[in-house]
């Protein structure tokens, strides 16, 4: 049952696979208390006609038996905000997860509910758990570039509809194989969508994933963010420069593909106040890149600690989890999770190890959950014997070969 599976988060950007048979028909609008704007058609039909009609795709994974699933068909659904918006942009379909499990298996709902905007087969973002009105229809604006506020006269709102239009004409060249195009209209879309904060959050997000796919795709896509990359500077940003300019800077890293030259600006700067402190306030973006690399030592660094780190990363779960009914850790979660206990061992001081792990196993104590812990600390070359006392009562293969490792 989808009921009994834990939330998993996802970002922005992840192509839904094809489904290998037409699906079946949901249940047709009109029942009582479905909204209006569900589609009856079906999810092959109702995503053949967003192409057809240049929508996004809204997928709603819902059940019967889910209390935010009813709120939200009650208000935000119904909301004649929300309605104007889903009416001139999107066709709508409801996903019944009991009904259609292999559907949402496909979709990988692991939480009800939650609403996933597609762009053809391209998953733009999705949301777990209920959102109000005002919050629903900030998101799909932000989640597509459509209908985000002009603000006034003043504030350039043909460059805003540009903006708009550029979205929606890279994503169509992205599907019809004009791929040069894309590239060239990501470009534009990375110089442009700095005028609108909310734009620029899905700049470094949502779109970011979209242009990393393209060019994991298309070599010739790396040539215009390359050179956006380097004019800021190809192995050393600027230490005054803004945080947007420094983040930008990551960001292309990322889409790139060459982390490598965060890491290697985080070994170069770490000393220096101000990009210490840049470092430590965007400390969840860096850390998994450091720890990757096996750079421990300078994750410390920006950590400092651990424990207050690891309530953060429980607190930010809990809040996506709210109103959704799923409890426990999912896996991104654990892993940063596995990450700060690691770290705690490498700074060794003010019991940080101990706190971690104790905050981490009151949230959810498994034996799958120890040996994360212990296996990312032996990583990270913490190998005392002490460490086996965290699964010292598992008797799996795996356990037995973490012991062996702590032994030798």
């Amino acid at each position: 049952m989808i009921r009994s599976l834990a939330v998993l988060v996802l970002l922005s950007g992840i192509a839904a696979p094809a489904a290998s048979s037409p699906s079946p028909a949901l249940p047709a609008v009109g029942v009582t208390g479905e909204p209006a704007v569900f589609s009856a058609a079906g999810l092959d039909a109702d995503r053949k006609r967003a192409i057809d009609e240049n929508r996004v795709h809204v997928v709603y994974a819902t059940a019967t038996w889910c209390p935010p699933c009813k709120q939200m068909k009650k208000t935000t659904w119904v909301d004649e905000s929300v309605v104007e918006w889903l009416d001139a942009n999107a066709v709508v379909t409801p996903l019944d997860v009991d009904r259609f499990q292999t559907e949402a298996r496909r979709f990988r709902v692991r939480a009800m509910p939650t609403t996933m905007i597609f762009r053809g087969s391209t998953e733009l973002s999705r949301n777990v758990g209920y959102q109000d009105p005002a919050s629903f229809r900030g998101w799909l604006e932000s989640s597509t570039g459509r209908g985000m506020p002009t603000g006034g006269a003043d504030t350039a709102p043909a460059s805003r509809a540009s903006v708009q239009d550029k979205m929606v004409q890279a994503q169509d060249a992205v599907n019809a194989g004009r791929l040069d195009e894309a590239a060239e209209t990501y470009a534009w879309l990375w110089d442009h969508m700095r005028q609108d904060r909310a734009a620029d959050e899905l700049r470094r997000d949502g779109m970011a994933k979209q242009i990393a796919a393209l060019v994991d795709k298309h070599e010739a896509a790396r040539a215009p963010f390359a050179e956006r990359r380097d004019r800021m500077g190809s192995t050393l940003p600027p230490i005054d420069a803004d945080d947007g300019t420094l983040l930008d800077w990551l960001t292309l890293n990322g889409v790139l593909d060459e982390n490598n030259l965060t890491v290697d600006w985080v070994g170069r700067a770490i000393g220096d106040r101000k990009s210490l402190a840049f470092m430590r306030k965007h400390q969840r973006m860096l850390r998994p890149m450091l720890t990757e690399a096996g750079e421990w030592a300078d994750a410390a660094t920006i950590v400092n600690n651990p424990f207050a780190a690891a309530r953060l990363e429980l607190m930010e779960l809990k809040k996506s989890q709210r109103g959704t009914g799923a409890t426990g850790l999912d896996g991104p979660t654990l892993g940063a999770l596995a990450d700060l206990y690691a770290i705690a061992h490498t700074i060794d001081r003010a019991g940080f190890a101990e706190r971690v792990s104790s905050l981490v196993l009151r949230t959810e104590d498994t034996p799958e959950v120890r040996r994360a812990l212990v296996g990312r600390a032996i990583e990270a070359g913490y190998t005392k014997p002490s460490l086996a006392e965290l699964i010292s009562e598992d008797g799996s293969d795996e356990a037995q070969a973490l012991r062996a490792e702590l032994d030798g």
